[in-house]
């Protein structure tokens, strides 16, 4: 997706971009729907950014 572009889910809302600080995904942006915080919404969710190298996860914990 380009960072320029506005994001909708199935509910028909912007989505928004989350940091993931666990389990084999730390580090990785991840969009997900809006409404997701409040225990509703779609369940739309999408990985930004590839899964990261074991390297790289090390640096980042």
């Amino acid at each position: 997706m380009e960072d320029d572009m506005v994001r909708i889910c199935r509910c028909r809302f912007e989505i928004e971009t989350i940091v993931c600080w666990f389990d084999e995904n730390v580090g990785r942006r991840l969009y997900v729907c809006c409404r997701e915080k409040y225990g509703g919404g779609c369940g739309w969710k999408a990985w930004k950014d590839s899964k990261m190298s074991k390297q790289a996860k090390h640096v980042i914990c």
